[in-house]
């Protein structure tokens, strides 16, 4: 049966002292009751491990000012481990176990975004579920979706949050049986015969995706890159001549990209992944048709409008000088209009009439994300 959640709660969205413009503080709840309406006794029988594997350990994501071009950076109270941890044990129906656990849970993302209003929050989730199989583990279901709440305060945000446990306990109750699907192709170092995991091989598996951040390059060569896979490698197949114009016969800020072959002769580019001016000037070349300024942080590859301007890398001087040749009064490629909604994500529609802000890039996909 379905767990419906009655939670009442005292939360707030405060400043943080380092940067008060920019920096928003999710606390936990010091004082709240979270009471199930269908109460369900503990199961004693059924425990859980979770595992973090999620880069963004500090950041649950980026959130749009109510008004005019403000962005903030929304972070928990400690770390994203801390704050779901003392959640989930407050709200879920599962024992927590370190060293024996009948479930155990990798969480690979937990993000959250606005709309281009700021009317709506939106949380990704992506999460893996095994379950026990006498000594190891087996892949039981791959959790990929997405999460809708009204609003964009504390309670908002809080509340994403709780129903994406919610919808992972529900999940987990779910994979008594054997269901497999989806198990990776790994080397039989790490992979039991019978297709059963141990903790630690886990680990590998999903350390494996964590741990691409760690080998793209922190200076980007000058190029085209066609694909993603030519720039988590920095490795531009186009290293030529070449140039942007501002496409003053489509949607303000498109541009056209041109290269210069060998033979001096001139060709439009039309579809790469993204391009490099050298140094911390990158961009990804959305549909071909919109430069989007982008940057490695710590956490992953973050759109620059989302970086704090005081530590921003990427100024965009280039996307500036061409968009302003095009449309000289509206150059700022940081305003809200240059917002990006993600209107499908793994090949489907989002169901909502509203659609979360693109804030990043998925370093798994080269997509952009949340």
């Amino acid at each position: 049966m379905k767990l419906l959640w009655l939670l009442i709660l005292i939360c707030t969205i405060s400043n943080a002292q380092t940067n008060s413009d920019y920096k928003k503080i999710l606390h936990f709840p010091t004082k709240g009751i979270y009471q199930k309406k269908n109460e369900l006794e503990k199961l004693s029988n059924n425990s859980i491990l979770i595992k973090y594997y999620d880069r963004d350990s500090t950041v649950f994501g980026y959130l749009s000012a109510q008004n005019g071009n403000g962005i903030y950076q929304l972070s928990p109270e400690g770390t994203k481990k801390e704050f779901i941890d003392l959640l989930f044990k407050q709200i879920s129906n599962y024992s927590y176990d370190i060293k024996n656990p009948n479930i155990v849970c990798t969480l690979n993302k937990l993000s959250i975004s606005s709309d281009s209003s700021s009317s709506n929050i939106f949380l990704h989730l992506k999460s893996d579920l095994y379950y026990k199989i006498e000594m190891n583990y087996r892949l039981g279901m791959s959790i990929d979706t997405v999460f809708l709440a009204e609003g964009t305060d504390s309670v908002a945000c809080l509340q994403a949050i709780v129903n994406s446990i919610d919808y992972l306990c529900q999940k987990a109750n779910t994979i008594k049986t054997p269901f497999v699907q989806n198990i990776p192709n790994l080397s039989k170092n790490i992979q039991v015969n019978d297709g059963t995991f141990s903790i630690s091989a886990i680990d590998s598996i999903s350390i494996i995706h964590s741990t691409i951040l760690d080998d793209i390059s922190s200076q980007i060569s000058k190029g085209i890159f066609m694909n993603f896979q030519e720039f988590l490698s920095n490795a531009p197949s186009i290293t030529n001549s070449f140039w942007l114009s501002p496409d003053t016969t489509s949607t303000n800020g498109n541009v056209a990209l041109y290269v210069m072959k060998g033979d001096s002769s001139i060709s439009k580019v039309n579809s790469a992944w993204g391009l490099s001016l050298g140094g911390n000037e990158i961009y990804m070349f959305n549909h071909a048709t919109q430069l989007i300024p982008i940057e490695k942080t710590s956490n992953g590859i973050v759109l620059s409008r989302y970086v704090d301007f005081k530590v921003r890398k990427n100024q965009a001087i280039y996307w500036r000088a061409t968009i302003g040749r095009g449309w000289p009064q509206d150059a700022n490629p940081y305003e809200r209009k240059r917002s990006i909604s993600i209107s499908s994500m793994n090949g489907k529609l989002l169901p909502s009439t509203s659609h979360p802000i693109a804030t990043k890039i998925d370093i798994a996909t080269g997509l952009l994300s949340f």
